[in-house]
């Protein structure tokens, strides 16, 4: 809930039916944009202070990451640290 309070609200242009991730009990949408060396940036929010700390994950964890490294990155991952 930490990492939700302080990630930086997704601008309301953003919220769209693209960004939003389907599935989700809560509303969530995640915004990825690439810099001029290809590097991935992520964007996100969340109606629910809880699902935004775990998108903070991803937005602190991968942005400014490379394309390909971003890719090697199995679903998988939320299995490590217990959040599935």
């Amino acid at each position: 809930m930490f990492y939700g309070k302080i990630l930086d609200p997704l601008d309301t242009q953003f919220k769209t039916r693209e960004n939003k991730v389907e599935g989700c009990v809560s509303q969530v949408w995640v915004r990825a944009c690439l810099d001029k060396d290809k590097n991935v940036f992520y964007q996100a929010d969340s109606d629910s202070v809880l699902t935004k700390g775990l998108v903070a994950l991803l937005v602190n964890g991968l942005s400014g990451r490379p394309v390909q490294e971003v890719l090697r990155i199995s679903p998988n991952f939320v299995v490590h640290p217990g959040l599935q």
